[in-house]
């Protein structure tokens, strides 16, 4: 799940080359196959590890992607329905983005919305 763009995933490339890569190879010296193996070993593997990773970056930086698991309750037909709200946390303030059905689409757009946020602060 590919969902970095522009400055931050240029700046996530390098943190992850550098914190997860036992490599000789400096980031600025690698080849395209270099990336080829290195990010599409890391785009391959299952989308769980990759927002645990996703997330461990964006909270170096001061973003805290946060997905809240919430039940939506109707007492007039008891109805109770998980939802899982997304929001993203930075040292300021709180911004609520969605909800979703699935913890999965939550997850993916607390990074959508942290990686937006990172590039527009790093530009």
């Amino acid at each position: 799940m590919e969902i970095l763009t522009a400055t931050t995933k240029d700046k996530f490339q390098r943190w992850y080359f550098k914190n997860h890569c036992n490599s000789s190879l400096k980031y600025k010296d690698l080849l395209p196959h270099h990336f080829h193996d290195v990010f599409g070993w890391f785009y391959g593997i299952h989308w769980r590890f990759q927002i645990g990773i996703y997330e461990a970056f964006f909270e170096k930086h001061g973003f805290f992607p946060t997905v809240i698991d919430t039940k939506l309750e109707d007492p007039e037909n008891s109805v109770k329905e998980k939802r899982y709200h997304t929001v993203l946390r930075t040292h300021e303030k709180w911004m609520a983005c969605g909800f979703h059905r699935t913890k999965k689409k939550a997850q993916k757009e607390a990074i959508e919305v942290a990686n937006e946020k990172f590039n527009l602060k790093y530009q």
